[in-house]
């Protein structure tokens, strides 16, 4: 029995322990080899991130490069609404470390110096809006109108002339006469806009919405100026908004069919993206965005994410002053 114990020891030390120790060796192996391909794929997932980055970062500063460069042909392009490149969804001035978004540049200089300019149409226009409000006498009011009207030399005070005609007109009980003044106001081009930005013709358009007019020629109003090649004002897109859904709700019961509803999700699309402009504006001092240096080692923009859906925000310089673009 102690021979066959003997025996049994011999044969384990013999053969089990060093299989045990070859085993205990070969899944160490293992184990490191998972370790390393792990660690070898981390290296490759951050190597094609790195790749990635580089090749976004060097996509938007040719972006940048490109729109500043067709900016200084081009200043006007600042109020454009659409790009030559589909990834820009806005381009905005930095004046003072303030954003200044595209329907801001100019708004109501325009309207105030070419109001002011004609003395014969502004004394008439004075004279009709003290009958119409001080006297509270719009039939009164109605002749001083038209003498304005007579004497309007730009669309912007024959929009303001026939704008006010028809609301006398509809105050004084006309309101034949003041139907066919908005009918033909609502054909007034979508640049003619007050000094909030809203085009004249979005005012004539909902007063015949509101007589129940063709909503036909109202869908075709708001198809325009939403083809405008600037951006509208946030006043003009509510406006617009509200002029849609009661073009898709229907009026007075009865349903205006499928039309106004494309319009409607359009209008949405375009406040969208005028909404998250505005919030960009608001949120623009703390973000840190800095103009980069055209000289120097600062050269290149640090783009961020900013809203929903996201943009990626950077600065280019304009020229070597410290404003810039965004």
């Amino acid at each position: 029995a102690q021979s066959h114990r003997r025996q049994v020891i011999l044969f384990l030390a013999a053969v089990l322990f060093p299989c045990a120790a070859l085993l205990g060796v070969g899944l160490r192996l293992v184990v490191q080899e998972r370790e390393l391909a792990s660690a070898r794929l981390v290296e490759e997932k951050r190597r094609v991130i790195r790749e990635i980055r580089q090749d976004l970062s060097a996509r938007l500063e040719r972006t940048a490069l490109r729109q500043v460069t067709a900016l200084a042909a081009r200043l006007e392009l600042l109020e454009a609404r659409s790009y030559d490149d589909s990834a820009v969804v806005l381009v905005a001035q930095v004046s003072g470390g303030q954003l200044v978004l595209p329907w801001e540049n100019n708004q109501g200089t325009l309207e105030a110096r070419v109001l002011s300019s004609g003395g014969e149409f502004g004394n008439w226009i004075q004279e009709g809006e003290r009958a119409e409000f001080a006297d509270a006498n719009p039939a009164r009011a109605l002749e001083p109108y038209r003498r304005a009207l007579s004497a309007a030399h730009h669309p912007l005070q024959e929009g303001q002339a026939r704008l006010s005609l028809a609301r006398a007109s509809a105050r004084a009980g006309q309101q034949s006469a003041a139907l066919a003044e908005y009918g033909r106001l609502v054909r007034a081009p979508p640049e003619v806009v007050d000094g909030n930005g809203v085009p004249i013709a979005l005012y004539a358009a909902r007063q015949l919405l509101i007589s129940d007019e063709d909503p036909s020629g109202i869908s075709d109003v708001i198809t325009n100026i939403l083809s405008s090649s600037r951006w509208l004002s946030p006043p003009a897109l509510y406006l617009l908004r509200d002029l849609a859904d009661t073009l898709a709700r229907g009026t007075h019961g009865r349903d205006r069919g499928e039309g106004g509803r494309p319009l409607a999700e359009s209008v949405a699309s375009e406040l969208t993206r005028t909404e998250q402009a505005l919030a960009l504006k608001r949120d623009f001092p703390r973000l840190g965005i800095r103009i980069p240096n055209t000289t120097g080692a600062n050269r290149e923009s640090a783009w961020i994410p900013y809203g929903e859906p996201a943009w990626l925000v950077g600065a280019a310089p304009v020229g070597g002053g410290t404003d810039g673009i965004i």
